[in-house]
């Protein structure tokens, strides 16, 4: 069960409703202007909340149960992420290499690497099996695997900012200018959208691949 919560300064106690998306069990939770920290926790409690989507306002919970993390979800997007800030740029997709750090290779490191690979002209890996990575990519795809950083790096693994870092390795990400968004998912009013396609993508149940819009602009698109 997760939870969320919105804030109704007409109540005069909280109220709770059970929800389902896409199979995902929810509980909303309305908080008027004044509130009982223990008494909202002991009846997340008994829920069997387990998450929340995001944090209330004018507050804590006691127990706060822990907020769930979104980095797996952006991870899962982060061929089209680095494409998106490509084409903000104004970096021609085949002329651009993208660079890939991380600590490990993960599913969502791998899936990345396979996208790229037919859309730019070159990667730049920073990997404990670099080597490897290297040889499937040149392999199954031909592409070019170079040292060095690359126009755009994608850092799967905590790192310093930088110019053309998109800092992929905290708990809950947020690349500047950028959003998410899942076709077919309905998000109920008031409810964090980003957090509850974080659940969702935790627990197996999105319906569709996350998709990333400049903010304001709309999907973007391959540059001529």
């Amino acid at each position: 069960m997760y939870a969320y919560y919105v804030k109704e300064p007409a109540l005069w106690r909280p109220y709770y409703y059970e929800e389902a998306v896409c199979g995902l069990p929810l509980l909303r939770v309305e908080l008027p202007r004044r509130w009982n920290s223990r008494r909202v926790g002991a009846v997340l409690r008994r829920a069997g909340v387990r998450c929340t989507l995001n944090l209330p306002e004018g507050g804590m919970v006691t127990p706060e149960p822990p907020l769930v993390s979104t980095r797996s979800l952006w991870q899962s997007a982060a061929a089209e992420l680095a494409l998106a800030e490509l084409t903000r740029r104004g970096i021609p997709w085949g002329e651009a290499t993208v660079g890939v750090l991380a600590s490990r290779t993960t599913r969502e490191v791998w899936e990345a690497l396979e996208r790229l690979s037919g859309q730019v002209r070159a990667l730049a890996l920073d990997l404990p099996e670099r080597e490897r990575v290297a040889l499937l990519l040149q392999r199954e795809s031909g592409v070019p695997v170079l040292a060095g950083a690359g126009d755009v790096t994608l850092c799967f693994a905590p790192a310093e900012p930088g110019e053309g870092r998109l800092l992929l390795g905290v708990e809950r990400p947020a690349p500047e200018g950028f959003t998410l968004t899942v076709p077919r998912v309905p998000v109920p009013e008031g409810c964090p959208a980003e957090g509850l396609y974080g659940a969702l993508y935790q627990s197996g149940r999105l319906p569709g691949r996350a998709e990333i819009s400049a903010q304001g602009k709309g999907r973007p698109s391959k540059p001529e």
